[in-house]
């Protein structure tokens, strides 16, 4: 519910007063005004600054309008101010517009009306710049919270503006760009400086995907480079660079390049998956307004309104809008668990009827479980969410006949994998430790060994366009990961596939666990 409007009227004429305020409460209801007669009560109500628009006289007792505005616009910059007089003239307007009025109009008994369309043009247009300065101060704060240098040049490369990621990368102090600054000297780009001009005017865009560039103390510092051309609104061009630091991750490759395909995988999952969070997390706080409104529409506009169909499918869409976030929070991590102790061959068991449903009458579900309980701490939805992924791409792997096998047992796991199976795609195990592990083994149609590289990634799959989102096996080794376990796939082509879940045991009686190594 917004506030009423609150204005500041100066004026020495009661019945004008009176005449002002009869015409803006027909328009704005609820009106509240402080009138001010004299010296000391605009200083009360400049120091009280409770008003969201002042209009004043020009010829006052005590003053004159264009003093009265140039107080409250120095208390009050974005306040909007109005001249209603019937004693200024065109220099006086002129004069006072130069100096910061929003607006002049003659008070003339036509005019009152067009008094109170300026009042509402003139609240719109604060509204409008408080937004902007909102949307800005968002914008600065983001900026600063980015890891990922950002500055702005001009066409020569002087920096006019650099975040704080910026300064941190070069080592600058925070006042730096008081002086003339350069980009090209902070950080020199290959080629020649005149062709990447002219390449930057041509295309609009440049990238470079490392420059290496020594520091002072001899060390070498990688930067990912990314460089856009922009039109500001004074219609001049300027640069904008985005600088990422990426020497940590080049010492990586260097250290682990036996491992290297594994380290790339393993970036790709994690960044993906950091920004699918990000988005998921906002996108998901605008779906609770959208599907919220849209449940409150639907409860007020009745079967007989034209305008109902259109609603109901906004309330669809945003309803498998939800579920595509909440597939992506569970991939990148951010699904809030709910864990607690359970028996995984108690749930299996329970879960038995739906899987086969998922499954069809065309396949057959087979259950090779322990007798003994399997305690696990994990949240049941996220682990039944696992469940029904695996035996609807089981299903799918199997279209025309086949078996589905979920077995159970305990292994105990002692150093790093060094020999996984061919054909095996998924986590690394780390120190001993004990763990229930699950298997998911059908005999489908099976994989190569180009599927199996992106068979965890999101967004990718197998299927015809429109038959799915490429979501299902991300969303199983996101919740696995955060639920402290790990998921490995083996497959061959006309072999069937198998995945293995590997989940913390809370209990392995003693010569049950069979050894990993």
């Amino acid at each position: 519910m917004s506030l009423p409007l609150r204005i500041l009227l100066i004026d020495d004429n009661p019945d004008d007063r009176m005449l002002v305020l009869r015409t803006l409460r027909k328009e704005f209801p609820g009106l509240e005004a402080i009138e001010v007669l004299d010296n000391d009560g605009l200083m009360y109500a400049l120091a009280l600054g409770r008003f969201d628009l002042a209009i004043t006289d020009y010829n006052l007792l005590w003053s004159n309008g264009l003093e009265a505005m140039k107080r409250i616009k120095h208390r009050h910059p974005e306040c909007p101010v109005i001249m209603f007089t019937d004693s200024g003239s065109e220099e006086v307007a002129v004069e006072t517009i130069k100096c910061g009025l929003d607006d002049y109009i003659p008070k003339r008994p036509g005019n009152f009306p067009r008094l109170a369309v300026s009042v509402r043009t003139l609240l719109q247009s604060a509204r409008d710049r408080k937004r902007v300065v909102h949307l800005e101060d968002r914008l600065e704060d983001l900026l600063s919270r980015l890891q990922v240098g950002v500055c702005r040049s001009d066409l020569e490369g002087s920096l006019q503006y650099a975040n704080l990621a910026f300064f941190r990368i070069f080592g600058l102090p925070m006042d730096a760009l008081r002086r003339p600054l350069s980009l090209d000297k902070l950080l020199p780009l290959p080629g020649d400086p005149a062709a990447r001009k002219e390449e930057l005017i041509r295309h609009g865009q440049a990238r470079i995907p490392e420059v290496m560039v020594k520091a002072q103390d001899a060390n070498a510092a990688w930067y990912t480079v990314t460089q856009n051309l922009s039109v500001v609104p004074d219609g001049s061009c300027v640069v904008e660079t985005l600088i990422e630091d990426i020497t940590e991750r080049k010492r990586l490759d260097q250290a682990l390049k036996a491992k290297e395909e594994e380290i790339r995988q393993l970036q790709k999952l994690e960044s993906i998956g950091r920004l699918a969070g990000g988005v998921a997390h906002d996108f998901n706080n605008l779906l609770t307004a959208i599907n919220g409104y849209s449940e409150l529409l639907l409860g007020v506009v009745d079967e007989a309104n034209p305008m109902r169909e259109s609603v109901v499918e906004i309330n669809k869409a945003g309803t498998r809008a939800a579920r595509l976030t909440r597939e992506l929070l569970a991939f990148s991590r951010r699904q809030m668990l709910q864990p607690r102790e359970l028996d995984l061959n108690a749930l299996l068991r329970k879960l038995g009827p739906a899987l086969k449903q998922t499954l069809g009458a065309h396949l057959e579900l087979k259950l090779g479980l322990d007798a003994e309980p399997l305690m696990v701490r994990c949240d049941p939805a996220q682990l039944e969410c696992v469940f029904m992924h695996l035996a609807a791409n089981a299903r799918d792997a199997m279209p025309e006949s086949g078996r589905l096998l979920i077995s159970s047992g305990t292994c105990e796991f002692r150093g790093a994998s060094g020999n996984r199976d061919a054909g095996e795609r998924g986590s690394e195990l780390g120190a001993t430790d004990f763990f229930a592990v699950l298997t998911f083994e059908d005999t489908g149609a099976g994989m190569d060994e180009s599927t199996l590289e992106k068979i965890f990634e999101p967004f990718y799959t197998t299927k015809a366009m429109g038959k799915g989102t490429g979501l299902g096996l991300s969303t199983v080794y996101g919740i696995i990961k955060q639920t402290g376990g790990h998921i490995t796939v083996e497959s061959r082509v006309g072999n069937g596939t198998r995945f293995r879940i590997l989940l913390p045991s809370l209990a392995v009686a003693p010569g049950k666990a069979h050894s990993m190594a």
